[in-house]
C-alpha cells in the first residue's frame, strides 16, 4: 500500500540498555503510528529525532514480526522539535 504526503513527527519507540535509539515511528497527524523500517534511507532521520516530517513511502510486511513497516521512500523536514 503506498502513502504519499503523510505528515507526522518522527519520534523514537525502543532503546537499547545503553539508551540508543533501535526503532523510530512517524505519528501521524491524525494520530495513526506507523513503524518504520530501519533502512539506510529511514538512519538519515535519526539525528534529527524528534521532527516533524512529510513522507512518501509504502507499507510492507515486515520479515522480523507479524506488524506492517512504513518503508521510507523520499521525506522532507518540515520542523526541528
Amino acid at each position: 500500500m503506498n502513502l504519499s504526503g503523510i505528515e507526522g513527527i518522527i519520534t523514537a519507540s525502543g532503546w537499547d540498555d545503553d539508551g540508543s535509539v533501535l526503532s523510530i515511528c512517524l505519528k501521524s497527524q491524525n494520530e495513526d503510528e506507523f513503524s518504520i523500517l530501519l533502512d539506510s534511507k529511514a538512519r538519515t532521520l535519526m539525528p534529527f529525532i524528534p521532527c516533524s516530517v512529510r513522507v512518501q513511502g509504502e507499507l510492507i510486511q515486515s520479515e522480523d514480526d507479524w506488524r506492517q513497516k512504513l518503508k521510507i521512500n523520499e521525506f522532507e523536514i518540515l520542523k526541528r522539535l
